[in-house]
Parts: structure tokens; C-alpha cells; sequence
């Protein structure tokens, strides 16, 4: 496994600054994340901070959704790099 240079992109509130997610990520506690002993898990904690700041408002609606589709675009060239089903880290 490993990383590929696909990009996707997201739309963000212009009006947030870099604190504002930092504060949301570290008010909800999702810097107090574990990755697996294997290093995996990275996906799924991207997929929760996703849906957190849609929940937010500090993305664009519907970003959670256009992010599934693209890592199944990636995952269906890249099948060896992206594993399905994802893998779980754990929150401390």
C-alpha cells in the first residue's frame, strides 16, 4: 500500500482561516487518533474531518459525497494502494 499523486479537490469557506479547522479538529478530539501498528488508517480519519467541517459549514455541502467518489475513482486505478474495506485507526 501506499500513496498515489491523484488529487481531490474541496471547496472551502473563504472566509476560515487555518485556526478555524485547527480549533474544530482539536475541540472535537480528532487529534487524539491512532493510526493502526501498520501506519493504515489515514483514510478514515480524512473521511471523519471531511464530514466534520461539512458539518460545520467550513466546506462546501455535499463535499463528504464528492470525496467518496473520487477515492473510488482512485481506488478503481490505483486498486492496490487504496484497500477496501477502510481501514480503521482508534480515537484516545
Amino acid at each position: 500500500m501506499g500513496c498515489t499523486k491523484d488529487r481531490i479537490n474541496i471547496t472551502t469557506d473563504v472566509r476560515k482561516l487555518v485556526k478555524d479547522f485547527k480549533d474544530v479538529i482539536l475541540n472535537n478530539r480528532y487529534d487524539k487518533y491512532k493510526f493502526t501498528d501498520n501506519g493504515e488508517g489515514c483514510r478514515y480519519w480524512v473521511s471523519l474531518v471531511i464530514s466534520l467541517f461539512e458539518a460545520n459549514g467550513y466546506i462546501a455541502p455535499g463535499s463528504m459525497t464528492h470525496f467518496d467518489l473520487e477515492i473510488n475513482k482512485i481506488a478503481s486505478k490505483h486498486p492496490s494502494k487504496v484497500p477496501f474495506p477502510i481501514i480503521k485507526g482508534t480515537f484516545y
